[in-house]
């Protein structure tokens, strides 16, 4: 299967980068381990933006939850958990990969089934931290797990990210774990900004195909909940996954601030707005570029805070 430009498509160019390597002696060793747990100037701007603004807010003991929606097997975000593990009062970082696999034959993929997205995902696991000696990454098969779905082949792997001085990253892929798309109740249509519904039902909008499938959510309502961050990357269909997290936030039952990183700070983010009435929202743009607008140059990358009312 040749790799289809999808939704998942524009990240096919964005690779891990390789660091330099330490060098060698005792004062070496203490900085690669330092090193180890250094953001990329492109992430940079996230980590310090989040524990700045936004840790205050939250129990620093906790873990962070990060949720990419349609992650494919692009590991660079994980230099965000590298970053955020400066923290003194942060030794662990969730992220939940949600990504869809093959069970449907005219779904186009970025990747050839879930054997393969492992693989690819490990491979690039390992080239975000090509500097530590000490790491070690585990990853699991989950037999039983409340994301699995029994009516499609679906399957959740763990994977376990050790990192020098008792830091761990936790990396969770939801494959083939959504829910179908239900259609838009009348509270949502009316709640929800019409330019925003209508955008989102220019590409995958849920409808019947010939075999019945409805086309899925990017994520399920549960790791919505888990998420403190949101990874929006272009995609082909990037008003509805604008749709999905607004949808998602409208209907939670655990209401909490949420940190989107988009890559359109300056324009979709107002609709955004406009559809959640119980949130107030802060946005704030970024000078640094990746995705989509580092390959583009129209667009600006930054981060939404979605903040309950009180």
């Amino acid at each position: 299967m040749g790799q289809t430009l999808n939704r998942r498509g524009f990240l096919s160019g964005l690779a891990a980068l390789v660091l330099a390597s330490s060098p060698l002696g005792r004062l070496a060793e203490a900085a690669e381990k330092s090193f180890c747990l250094d953001a990329p100037n492109y992430y940079q701007e996230v980590v310090d933006f989040y524990l700045q603004k936004r840790l205050p807010e939250r129990t620093v003991s906790k873990p962070i939850t990060v949720l990419y929606p349609g992650s494919g097997f692009d590991a660079t975000p994980l230099h965000i958990g590298r970053g955020l593990l400066q923290h003194p009062n942060i030794s662990e970082v969730n992220f939940i990969y949600t990504e869809i696999g093959d069970f449907q034959e005219n779904l186009p993929v970025f990747h050839e089934g879930l054997k393969d997205l492992d693989s690819r995902l490990q491979e690039g696991i390992r080239k975000v931290f090509p500097d530590c000696s000490e790491i070690r990454i585990e990853s699991e098969p989950v037999e039983n797990h409340p994301w699995k779905r029994a009516d499609i082949p679906s399957a959740v792997i763990k994977y376990e990210i050790l990192l020098p001085e008792n830091k761990k990253i936790n990396l969770t892929l939801g494959y083939n774990t959504f829910e179908n798309r239900q259609e838009l109740s009348a509270v949502e249509k009316q709640t929800i900004s019409p330019k925003l519904q209508k955008e989102a039902r220019e590409v995958y909008w849920p409808s019947k195909t010939e075999s019945g499938q409805i086309y899925p959510t990017y994520f399920s309502q549960d790791q919505f909940d888990e998420a403190d961050i949101i990874l929006s990357k272009q995609c082909g269909d990037f008003a509805l996954l604008q749709l999905d997290y607004v949808r998602a936030a409208l209907r939670t039952k655990t209401p909490k601030t949420k940190v989107v990183l988009t890559e359109h700070i300056n324009t979709w983010m107002e609709e955004v707005g406009k559809s959640l009435p119980n949130y107030h929202t802060e946005t704030q743009s970024f000078e640094g570029t990746w995705g989509y607008c580092d390959i583009s140059k129209r667009c600006q990358n930054g981060a939404l805070s979605i903040i309950p009312n009180k």
